[in-house]
């Protein structure tokens, strides 16, 4: 072990020597003068050395000048070892970067797309939510029909553009002449807001005191009743602003008919007894009774 420390502050001393060396007469020179200037070198670290012959009768083939060339040779190459590291150092500090960046770049395209289809998720509910409102209407009419009240059983939808709510049991005045996107998105009275205290959406006026803050999404019902009065077209469309200011909508259509006898959904009794109950009348015995199924479009609320 001692052995080993000795050699290894030999070499740092020889290293040291070498540099100097090289300082003193360059890269290249004379075999004389390199060795001359070694022997003093050596001398004045006190390195015990023995120098057996002048370098200048040696054979110029001998192992003692290729010895001299070798030692230039290897301080060349510990002068370039330093600035190879730092390149190596440099080089895997870049391929790291580079690393983490595709990693932070993943993860940042990762949490865009979760919001994008978050976002595509409750406004696929809306719209569906602004169908269910309109059927849940024609569904009432229906039920007061089975229950002998005679009312048509489109009373209370026409035609129109609407700002509905989720409790809303029939339609409010029509806002709009046409029914698209781009007529919605421009319009801020559209707009949805979100009750935090029972998570359900509306279009109240925001107010965060109340726990109602503004959303991003936009909605509104369309109506196209046919000429016979027999279909009801229903659209029901969402529109809101995502990351980066990128427009997005969602148009859900749905048909709702009629499927009961003209007679008992007109609201006129037309039979002479003048009785009310659709049971008694005889021209709607072919209505289901309220506790059955009902066809389709048409559901008990």
């Amino acid at each position: 072990m001692e052995d080993k420390v000795i050699e290894k502050e030999l070499s740092y001393k020889l290293g040291g020597i070498f540099f100097e060396i090289q300082d003193n007469l360059g890269r290249f020179c004379r075999e004389r003068q390199y060795a001359d200037l070694f022997a003093k070198k050596l001398t004045h670290k006190k390195i015990n050395f023995k120098r057996e012959y002048p370098i200048e009768i040696a054979n110029r083939k001998s192992n003692f000048v290729d010895f001299i060339v070798d030692l230039d040779k290897k301080f060349a190459g510990l002068n370039r070892s330093s600035g190879q590291v730092l390149i190596e150092a440099m080089v895997a500090i870049s391929i790291v970067t580079v690393g983490l960046l595709g990693i932070f770049s993943v993860l940042s395209r990762s949490l865009s797309l979760n919001r994008t289809v978050a976002d595509n998720y409750v406004a696929a509910n809306l719209a569906a939510e602004g169908i269910e409102i309109v059927k849940n209407i024609v569904d009432g009419n229906v039920l007061k029909i089975q229950n002998s009240t005679m009312v048509p059983w489109n009373l209370g939808v026409t035609n129109g553009v609407y700002v509905v709510n989720y409790n809303d049991n029939s339609l409010s005045s029509s806002i709009l002449e046409n029914c698209d996107a781009d007529s919605i998105k421009n319009n801020a009275s559209f707009a949805m807001t979100f009750n935090s205290d029972n998570g359900l959406y509306t279009h109240d006026t925001a107010n965060q005191d109340i726990g109602i803050s503004a959303t991003n999404f936009k909605r509104v019902v369309c109506v196209d009743t046919s000429d016979d009065g027999n279909e009801i077209k229903v659209n029901s469309i969402v529109t809101w602003t995502g990351r980066g200011g990128a427009e997005f909508d969602i148009n859900l259509e749905d048909h709702f008919y009629n499927w009961t006898p003209t007679e008992c959904n007109d609201g006129i009794d037309n039979d002479d007894d003048k009785k009310t109950d659709y049971k008694e009348d005889p021209e709607c015995n072919n209505l289901p009774d309220k506790n059955s199924e009902l066809p389709k479009n048409i559901s008990t609320p």
